[in-house]
């Protein structure tokens, strides 16, 4: 009997202690951000049971049978350079999904019945009637057709392909309306952007910078806690962090993503439709600054080194749940000069909580004159840049180009300034982008693109 009674006690004793350490694995999973908490809808009164979810990136298809890749030949316009990075993505899909390599040619090749048409190809099978913001892809006559009104929903359209990940003798078939258009604002054209197709972060576009710099409690990277691409949107997050090699680490947040090495432009209007985290502590961001690196590159007079650079805050939410604020700055050698004359915040009418649930576009239109910030097509700031100010009166520097950038960060008590504190339990805070254009009107401004891939991180 005593025996008995002893294997219960200890039986016990076990099942006691693995459930405490169970409780503690769990108390460390969350200081480690492996759990992330939704967003859920407030005022429902079931915040435990719904949860928010954003099918933003979502869309409807059908799935078909199809006897390809197999045997199949990849087919675009000729001299279609964006229809060709388009197939050489769709080229590489099948080669590391299926090991089936496609070659890639141009329309003017003798027609085979097994081809993959991408863009208006000479084919019959290609539909040359698509409005610019609609794309397709279909299958007529055994071929897979891949088409849209602009070369920008054709590599849409592929990319959303790919996202599907279609197995042998498999093909997804959709038909979508976009909010793309190709001119905005009295006769600006589009000459650039990402939709943010892809797998992940087209590196050509795309580089990670330290351009906004750590804390001790705040940890900068880019693995794919914090920088992610998927279901068609750039996606930084900012996390929980416990990292036992930096001890102090609370939270993990972005590097910098820009176009530094990759583009640059002057004059134009640049917009992003995003959801960004409107909470206390959240510190999202979206703002250009002229490019060092361009400038040592181009070799131009107009990008002559002057003694102070310029920087362009399209917004900034200071952790507030309702308003964002533009601002423009002069770093010169004695100081960093911001905008002292009338600023105007942006504030919306909705609540922070279903504000970070929202998306909206963030715009600015930057001239020789005049540099103009917008939400939802609705001009908030302007600032005259005919104007001097700050301890250098030469405003030439803001008619010299910009990179593009994009940083989420928190608010910590270990930064030189805070506004609101985030609050750890709080995390993540999700900044979502959905696409990134650039407009310039023809014979103003210019761009410099430079599709090298930079792999390189620096630290």
């Amino acid at each position: 009997m005593k025996r008995k009674i002893l294997i219960l006690f200890l039986g016990l004793c076990f099942v006691l202690n693995f459930n405490a350490c169970k409780k503690e694995e769990e108390a460390m999973n969350v200081e480690v951000g492996t759990d992330r908490p939704e967003y859920v809808e407030e005022g429902t009164g079931a915040e435990e049971e719904e949860k928010f979810v954003d099918s933003d990136g979502d869309f409807d298809y059908e799935t078909a049978a199809w006897e390809g890749p197999e045997g199949y030949v990849i087919v675009i316009p000729k001299d279609n350079p964006q229809a060709e990075k388009s197939a050489g993505a769709l080229q590489q899909y099948y080669s590391k999904s299926q090991g089936i390599d496609l070659e890639i040619v141009a329309d003017t090749t003798a027609e085979t019945e097994k081809e993959i048409l991408i863009g208006g190809t000479s084919r019959s099978q290609s539909s040359g009637q698509l409005a610019e913001n609609a794309l397709e892809v279909q299958i007529r006559d055994s071929k897979l057709v891949m088409n849209g009104g602009h070369d920008v929903m054709v590599d849409s359209a592929v990319q959303k392909f790919i996202r599907l990940a279609p197995e042998k003798n498999q093909a997804f078939t959709f038909q979508l309306d976009t909010d793309f258009v190709s001119t905005v604002l009295d006769g600006y054209e589009y000459v650039w952007g990402d939709e943010f197709e892809g797998a992940a972060l087209d590196r050509s576009k795309w580089s990670f910078l330290p351009k906004m710099s750590g804390t001790p409690t705040q940890q900068i990277a880019y693995s794919e806690d914090v920088v992610t691409q998927a279901d068609g949107r750039l996606q930084l997050r900012a996390v929980r962090c416990f990292d036992p090699t930096e001890e102090g680490v609370k939270v993990r947040v972005p590097y910098s993503v820009n176009t530094y090495y990759n583009m640059n432009f002057y004059y134009g209007y640049i917009e992003i439709r995003a959801r960004v985290p409107y909470q206390d502590g959240a510190w999202p961001s979206f703002w250009m600054v002229n490019s060092e690196y361009l400038s040592e590159k181009a070799g131009e007079d107009l990008l002559t080194r002057r003694d102070y650079l310029v920087e362009v805050d399209v917004f900034e939410n200071f952790g507030t749940t309702d308003r964002i604020e533009a601002n423009i700055h002069k770093h010169e050698a004695d100081g960093d000069f911001q905008w002292e004359e009338e600023k105007n915040p942006y504030i919306f009418k909705t609540s922070g909580a279903k504000l970070s649930q929202e998306y909206h576009t963030y715009g600015c239109e930057m001239t020789a004159t005049e540099i103009s910030m917008y939400v939802d097509g609705e001009k908030f700031q302007t600032f005259d840049i005919t104007k001097s100010y700050g301890g250098n009166e030469d405003m030439s520097r803001f008619q010299n180009p910009v990179y593009v950038m994009f940083n989420n960060h928190v608010f910590t008590d270990d930064l030189e300034w805070f506004t609101t504190l985030v609050d750890m339990t709080q995390l993540p805070t999700e900044y979502f982008i959905d696409y990134v254009r650039l407009y310039q009107k023809p014979g103003e401004g210019r761009i410099w693109i430079d599709p090298t891939v930079k792999q390189e991180v620096e630290e």
